[in-house]
């Protein structure tokens, strides 16, 4: 459980890089 939280968080962190690019 803890790494599909882990894989939320880089997926929300990605999502926030190509929005702010």
């Amino acid at each position: 459980m803890e790494l599909q939280f882990n894989t939320q968080q880089l997926w929300f962190l990605f999502l926030n890089y190509e929005l702010s690019s």
